[in-house]
């Protein structure tokens, strides 16, 4: 078959920018037709993209800084409704022979629109393919099972990142082999490798004598912070110069948890950016540190983990989903049981003790990423899974 098919990626809201750029890049590297439907983002992820971005009739909610959350919160809302409708209309003119979906916000709360959006798909010829990120949400995902198992059963193809994703998708949701694909998850923020560690930390401001440890990505309560804040006063009694960041953005009120967790903690080393970074920003503070943490309780794969190894930083993260699966203790990461403060806090000692262990692991997971994880293999493979969907369904 040409590779000339016509591919649309959907991630209206945005949630996973730097994902939809790498994977529609690589995507078009193979000769594809390829398009993303994606709304502005806080940050500059989609700057100098040279794949066709469109977001439908608005692009404003993410770029009014003067609107309160609960403002924000509502114009979003309304906006991606009336860019769904904007993108129907356009599936229905242009028929495309792909829709590559990466995320339905709306499954969690209102699922019969975008259930509809996947049904009129197949009416219509359109093949869909959803990437299963997350087998079910990680906050109350038992609650949505039948939503979910629904989408499964609706979607031409399923692109997992994990063995553990796809067992439970034939498990839990009784999806056929035949219908899922094992492609891995490529690594993110690229570039932190090409600035040295004093560059990084005069550029973010940080001591240039003291060890960092980091932990980064889009703040949500499954991702364990106030374990690591109870772990860093243990860290802090045995390495008192040891310095804490935590970088990322997230739901007002889950910050305001955060902020409220470390004024009342006995650390007085841990610095906040409680925001979304811009990539360069981001990249600039992986590149500063001497560790990254990872002290997630659940997880089906993450993308903050790939950009870690990628960076050939040191890890420490919990032994659960894809962690544990991508991750291979005492080689590239230390694992540690997720809940476990104490755990934690030794095995972050341990590494911040131990400069030429953190080199060995940081350059044993880079080389890792750079064997296995290749968005030019991720997309080749893709590029197959887009086939079969094509030629079952013709």
């Amino acid at each position: 078959m040409s590779s000339s098919l016509d591919i649309l990626v959907l991630d209206l809201t945005s949630r996973t920018p730097p994902y939809d750029r790498a994977l529609c890049e690589a995507l078009l590297d193979h000769g594809y037709n390829v398009e993303l439907w994606a709304s502005g983002c806080h940050t500059d992820d989609f700057e100098g993209m040279e794949v066709p971005r469109r977001h439908g009739l608005l692009d404003l909610a993410a770029h009014i800084s003067s609107l309160s959350a609960v403002a924000t919160k509502q114009a979003k809302a309304i906006e991606y409704l009336l860019n769904l409708v904007s993108l129907t209309m356009y599936l229905w003119r242009t028929h495309p022979d792909v829709l590559h979906v990466q995320w339905l916000p709306l499954l969690e709360i209102f699922p019969v629109v975008e259930l509809t959006l996947l049904r009129l798909c197949q009416r219509w010829g359109i093949r869909v393919v959803y990437t299963v990120h997350d087998v079910l949400p990680l906050e109350n995902g038992e609650e949505h099972y039948d939503t979910f198992r629904r989408v499964y059963h609706t979607a031409d193809q399923l692109i997992c990142h994990t063995k553990t994703a796809r067992h439970r998708l034939s498990q839990e949701f009784d999806v056929s082999s035949s219908s899922t694909w094992l492609i891995p998850h490529g690594p993110l923020l690229e570039g932190a490798t090409e600035y040295s560690q004093d560059e990084a930390r005069q550029l973010q401001s940080l001591p240039g004598d003291r060890p960092i440890a980091l932990l980064f990505g889009v703040l949500r309560p499954y991702k364990g912070v106030d374990v690591l804040i109870d772990a860093w006063e243990q860290v802090e009694e045995a390495v008192p110069e040891a310095l804490l960041v935590i970088a990322g953005g997230g739901q007002e009120n889950y910050l305001h948890k955060v902020k409220k967790r470390i004024d009342t903690s006995k650390t007085s080393n841990i610095r906040t950016r409680l925001r979304f970074l811009p990539e360069n920003e981001l990249i600039q503070i992986i590149a500063s540190v001497d560790l990254l943490v990872y002290p997630y309780r659940h997880i089906t794969q993450s993308g903050a983990l790939l950009a870690g190894m990628s960076a050939g930083q040191a890890i420490v993260a919990s032994r659960v989903g894809g962690l544990k699966e991508t991750l291979q203790n005492g080689k590239t990461a230390h694992l540690v049981e997720p809940d476990d403060s104490e755990e934690l806090a030794g095995a972050i000692v341990y590494l911040l003790r131990n400069p030429d262990e953190r080199e060995q692991l940081g350059n044993t997971a880079k080389a890792v990423v750079e064997e296995k994880y290749s968005w030019n293999a991720i997309a080749e493979k893709t590029t197959q899974c887009y086939r079969e969907a094509v030629e079952e369904g013709g």
